[in-house]
C-alpha cells in the first residue's frame, strides 16, 4: 500500500508509567509527522505507524498492558528465576493468554 503525504496515519509510541490510550496513539499525516516528533522526543524509541486506527489502538493497548505487567513483576520480591509460564486473565477470571517464557 502506498501512503501519500496527506493521508491519515496513526502513530503509536511506548507508554509511560501513567499513560492511557490517548497518550500512546496520535493521528497525523506524513507531512505533519515532524510536528509530532518535535512534541514527543521519545517518538523514535519504538514508534510504529499504522494506516488503520483500530490496529493502532490494539497495539497501544497491548503496549500499556505489557508495561503494567512488567512493573508488577519488577515490584515483586519473589524468586521468579524458575518461572516457565505466565497467564493473563480478564477481570471476570477468564483465561486470555498463556505464554511460555
Amino acid at each position: 500500500m502506498r501512503i501519500q503525504p496527506t493521508d491519515r496515519v496513526f502513530a503509536v509510541v511506548d507508554p509511560t508509567e501513567h499513560s492511557e490510550l490517548a497518550d500512546c496513539v496520535f493521528e497525523t499525516t506524513l507531512s505533519q509527522l515532524h510536528t509530532l516528533v518535535d512534541q514527543r522526543r521519545d517518538f523514535y524509541a519504538a514508534a510504529t505507524l499504522y494506516d488503520d486506527e483500530a490496529d493502532a489502538r490494539r497495539d497501544a493497548g497491548r503496549r500499556i498492558l505489557a508495561a503494567k505487567v512488567a512493573r508488577a513483576i519488577a515490584g515483586t520480591h519473589h524468586d521468579i528465576s524458575h518461572v516457565a509460564m505466565a497467564q493473563l486473565f480478564d477481570k471476570h477470571g477468564a483465561l486470555q493468554l498463556t505464554i511460555e517464557v
